[in-house]
């Protein structure tokens, strides 16, 4: 099985957090820090992301869905407009 342990230094109850992460960082010691509305996720000294907290039911990065898009989909020049639609749908959708 696959494991991320992750430290947070504040998430109240109301937030959860699902992210991806790079297969690098799998097993390793990743943390979270909240800053206003952001979430910034290190690995030690190394920032891995920023996340922009708001009132929608799901946070993403375009560039992370399209990323992970792009490893089961076969025409690499549809990756973009592919998963800026399935991102509306979804944003649409909740």
């Amino acid at each position: 099985p696959i494991s991320l342990k992750l430290t947070f230094d504040f998430i109240n109850e109301d937030v959860r957090v699902g992210l991806y992460i790079n297969r690098t960082y799998i097993g390793k010691n990743v943390w979270i820090r909240h800053i206003s509305n952001k979430l910034y996720v290190y690995y030690n000294t190394e920032q891995l992301a920023i996340h922009t907290i708001s009132s929608k039911k799901l946070n993403y990065d375009k560039e992370h869905y399209a990323e992970l898009l792009s490893k089961v989909i076969r025409n690499k020049d549809d990756v973009a407009n592919l998963a800026e639609l399935n991102l509306q749908q979804m944003d649409d959708f909740l």
